[in-house]
């Protein structure tokens, strides 16, 4: 099983809406579930690294977004 989290919010700047996936993050993969955050904010991923986290993807303008959703 793979699990991923999106957090949009820097780690200093909104404590609960990034420990909380971390903590998860950590518990899983005690479990052997493979887990990662994936977050915009670069900072973030160069002073955690005890999880997996990766920057995610470009975000998607809403007409990028409309059209991938069309195709499905």
């Amino acid at each position: 099983m793979n699990v991923r989290f999106v957090v949009t919010h820097l780690s200093h700047g909104s404590p609960g809406s990034f420990c909380r996936p971390y903590e998860m993050v950590k518990e899983l993969a005690r479990q052997n579930i493979i887990s990662k955050i994936l977050t915009p904010f670069s900072d973030d991923v160069q002073k955690i690294s005890d999880v997996n986290i990766e920057l995610s993807p470009k975000q998607p303008k809403i007409t990028e977004l409309k059209f991938c959703l069309r195709q499905y």
